[in-house]
């Protein structure tokens, strides 16, 4: 109803408890009375309810946040995978889906074992840890572990090309605020997804907190 509505009218949304009749005393008729009076004077605290807008946006990033989690998810299935057959590649690769974990992570899938061969893929600050990758990769998966590890591979992969749909789909929705994210963005530890997810939460404005006080209290 709120939705069919929103377009048409100003609408405004407040806690039943606070409104509530006396006992006995509600009546259809009576009780919109009472609160369009109470509406009148101010007496009402309203809740608040996002705009279609940042509900929009609000749906994007939260569908982000948990498409994100899904690879957090898979990464530690992969973790187990790689037990199986002694390799601890996430003791030396701190991000097993980066680059360089990625590139020896396919070649395990396809059956390479040579320790040589997959020690070659490192990339970056990895390369100063050849001694740690050789012992760690010094392993070697089953078939069945192989073809699991493709297949969670083969969903990262997917999962990475929706988290980029959703990246395109947000810069768009939020280009109308390109200037509070790069605000945001100037936050120690905020970078441009912190920034994007405080914006779709929050809103250019924080018009739902009437205090620094109250908002600090909401993230908590």
């Amino acid at each position: 109803m709120w939705y069919g509505l929103e377009a048409h009218f100003a609408l405004h949304v407040t806690h039943p408890l606070k409104t509530r009749a006396p006992r006995g005393r509600k009546r259809d008729l009576r009780d919109a009375q009472r609160l369009a009076d109470r509406w009148d004077s101010g007496d009402l605290e309203e809740s608040f309810i996002p705009g279609a807008e940042q509900r929009s946006r609000r749906w994007l990033n939260r569908s982000r946040v948990q498409l994100k989690r899904m690879v957090g998810v898979i990464g530690n299935q992969v973790e187990g995978l790689l037990e199986q057959g002694g390799i601890q590649l996430t003791a030396v690769a701190s991000n097993p889906f980066g680059v360089s974990g990625w590139a020896m992570l396919e070649l395990i899938a396809n059956g390479e074992t040579d320790v040589s061969v997959l020690a070659a893929e490192a990339r970056g600050a990895l390369r100063k840890k050849e001694a740690e990758l050789w012992e760690a990769l010094a392993g070697r998966l089953d078939p069945v572990y192989r073809l699991l590890l493709g297949q969670h591979m083969d969903q990262v992969g997917l999962l990475r090309r929706l988290i980029a749909d959703l990246n395109e789909a947000l810069a768009r929705a939020m280009s109308m605020h390109v200037a509070t994210l790069h605000r945001l963005s100037k936050i120690p530890g905020v970078d441009l997804y912190a920034a994007q997810e405080l914006l779709a939460e929050i809103g250019p404005a924080a018009v739902a907190f009437p205090s620094a006080e109250q908002f600090v209290s909401w993230v908590e």
